[in-house]
């Protein structure tokens, strides 16, 4: 039983690579065209998790402050 999930995982994988790999043969821009975009989305998702992350720290420290002045009666 593991062993055929071992095999479809490789197969998985070697089928991604490949596929891939047709993907930027057959892609109509050059692959400088096709890196630049790549790098502009990885950017941009980059920052969008940088601007999340900040929320939730912000809002953790939030709660941790109205936690402790709760728990402890200090304003």
């Amino acid at each position: 039983m593991i062993r055929n999930g071992i095999g479809f995982i490789k197969g998985l994988l070697i089928g991604g690579v490949v596929g891939s790999g047709f993907a930027l043969l057959y892609a109509p821009k050059s692959g400088k065209k096709i890196r630049y975009d790549i790098g502009k989305k990885v950017t941009g998702w980059k920052k969008g998790i940088e601007q999340i992350s900040k929320e939730w720290l912000d809002t953790a420290h939030g709660t941790v402050k109205t936690l402790t002045k709760a728990i402890t009666g200090h304003n």
